[in-house]
């Protein structure tokens, strides 16, 4: 079952971003400088890679076949997988764009995030069950419940720790965007518990989620507390 049509592409890709980031951290700890166009080369390779992969690097009946164990046409109507891989590449650009705007204008780039993580909601809940009557089942609302309660108390205390500033109205404006990537989080955990999938591909999903999570701690605690190069 042949799935990636072009390999020596796809790795291709994967060292040229892998190769960016790299060579931005030897120069930041060897001169103490962090080189934002070698971010920006990273970020937009990532987004070129996302937007191949979609359009010419994946055979998409294959995948969905791989990760879900049937065709397309025989998963459930609430879920729709081809939505997943729309809208992926969709919010890899758009991060991208948001970037560059966050080192423009602050508000404009978390904007653009926002917009970018609802665009993952949107891409999780092709592949994720987020019907009410299926959360809260009897068999799925202790893991629901739990998964939410969890990373809500983490993004409580880290917006009172790190992020919040009386002194920069900034931090009001941001308050949907925390709202919003919790969300995805939150969504991205519940994906775990497919037994029946991959467990690479659920993995993948929370990694990346909460590498972004991460992330955005960090730039937000930068912002708002104090400078932290390395953000």
């Amino acid at each position: 079952m042949k799935i990636l049509k072009n390999k020596t592409i796809i790795r291709l890709f994967i060292i040229s971003i892998a190769l960016c980031e790299v060579i931005r951290e030897i120069i930041y700890f060897t001169t103490g400088y962090s080189l934002f166009g070698l971010f920006i080369t990273a970020s937009v390779l990532t987004s070129l890679f996302a937007l191949y992969i979609r359009t010419e690097g994946l055979d998409l009946d294959q995948s969905i076949i791989k990760i879900f164990k049937r065709s397309p046409k025989e998963i459930s109507d609430s879920l729709n997988p081809k939505r997943f891989f729309n809208c992926m590449p969709i919010a890899m650009v758009l991060c991208t764009i948001a970037d560059v705007f966050i080192n423009i204008n602050f508000i404009v780039g978390v904007l653009i995030f926002l917009i970018a993580h609802v665009f993952f909601i949107l891409a999780f809940s092709g592949i994720i069950h987020l019907k009410p009557d299926y959360l809260f089942s009897q068999e799925n609302q202790t893991k629901t419940l739990g998964i939410s309660l969890g990373w809500i108390i983490i993004t409580l205390l880290s917006f009172i720790f790190l992020i919040y500033n009386p002194d920069d109205d900034r931090f009001l404006m941001v308050i949907p965007y925390v709202i919003i990537i919790t969300i995805m989080v939150i969504i991205s955990y519940l994906g775990l518990s497919y037994n029946d999938r991959p467990i690479n591909h659920r993995i993948i999903l929370i990694l990346g989620s909460t590498f972004f999570y991460i992330s955005d701690t960090i730039l937000g605690y930068d912002i708002f507390k104090e400078s932290i190069e390395i953000a």
